[in-house]
């Protein structure tokens, strides 16, 4: 269930609303922004009247999670946007947009997600199967920390290929070349533990070779377990070699002849250029293959006190920005 609030909803209504909502038992997560918030319901909501709107003015609708996924509606966008479920990047022609606030709780939401992205004009999709801190979003055999082993207990992967194919569009992973679980992979300057007093003893011993071994074996079950992919989006390749990164692409082209490689394989590979992060040139690109990766706010991991939203306009401005430059836009 979702809980929409009216804008600038009184903090003191907000509260009377969540405390009352705890007290029935319902587990309840703010999000949207300050002008704007909405609560996003799990647990036990059996006792919440949809109703509930003429009991608490800061309520301006109530929305069940067996409805179309809510976050796309002109309620929340007034502009015809599509946001994504649970870390999926989407791409379409030159346009794409990023990762909703909620959980995927069903497959039926990523199955709605593919539709209103078919129906937005998007070409094709990315998701995030395995980012920085390592968690696997599919049933990878080479490590226990995956989705399979949550209450979840589906493999997100496969929702996500078989739902996008389902309407027509091309699929393709990310795969972050860090991996702040795996033991063997070192501590270095982006590492989480990197300002520990013993983070070079934590480090030391642990042999990146193996790690690698890891990595390409992971990249095969994702190349060779989901059919064809247009593309694989690798970030990260501070830590890769010249050697390694040769030899990752042309593992992917040995699997995959058709699948695209981004730039982020390091060393001067891939098949088309992925700028920085919230990259927007000015000069117009030329001799190749170019996307500009952007957030809806400013940063990719979740941040409390990132509320910089971007407005529909904003990100409609951006997008023709981009594409009179020969950018793409991925957002």
């Amino acid at each position: 269930m979702v809980i929409l609030l009216k804008q600038h909803a009184p903090q003191a209504e907000q509260e009377r609303l969540l405390a009352w909502l705890r007290e029935l038992g319902a587990e309840v997560r703010v999000t949207g922004t300050p002008e704007r918030p909405f609560f996003c319901l799990t647990g036990d909501i059996s006792r919440i009247d949809p109703g509930l709107a003429a009991r608490f003015p800061a309520v301006e609708d109530v929305l069940r999670l067996t409805e179309p996924y809510p976050l796309c509606s002109r309620r929340l966008h007034p502009e015809p946007t599509v946001v994504s479920v649970g870390g999926a990047r989407f791409g379409g022609g030159n346009f794409g947009l990023i990762a909703g606030p909620c959980a995927v709780e069903s497959e039926e939401q990523i199955f709605t997600a593919a539709r209103q992205a078919k129906a937005a004009g998007m070409k094709y999709a990315v998701l995030t199967t395995k980012h920085h801190e390592g968690f696997c979003m599919w049933d990878t055999q080479y490590t226990d920390y995956k989705c399979t082993n949550t209450p979840a207990g589906r493999d997100l992967v496969r929702e996500y290929v078989d739902a996008f194919r389902a309407e027509g569009l091309h699929v393709g992973f990310y795969y972050s070349l860090i991996d702040w679980h795996h033991p063997e992979f070192p501590i270095d300057r982006l590492h989480p533990r990197r300002d520990d007093p013993d983070a070079e003893e934590q480090s030391r011993g642990r042999d990146v070779h193996k790690y690698a071994e890891y990595m390409r074996n992971q990249v095969t079950e994702l190349l060779t377990n989901y059919g064809d992919l247009c593309l694989i989006w690798f970030d990260t390749p501070m830590t890769i070699s010249p050697a390694q990164s040769r030899e990752l692409a042309d593992m992917v082209h040995a699997l995959q002849p058709n699948c695209l490689i981004n730039s982020r394989i390091g060393n001067g590979l891939g098949d088309y250029t992925s700028m920085g992060d919230n990259e927007i040139p000015d000069d117009f690109k030329s001799g190749g293959l170019f996307e500009s990766p952007t957030t809806l706010n400013d940063t990719w991991g979740y941040k409390s006190f990132d509320n910089h939203w971007k407005d529909a306009q904003t990100v409609l401005s951006i997008k023709r920005h981009l594409n009179e430059r020969g950018v793409n836009y991925l957002l």
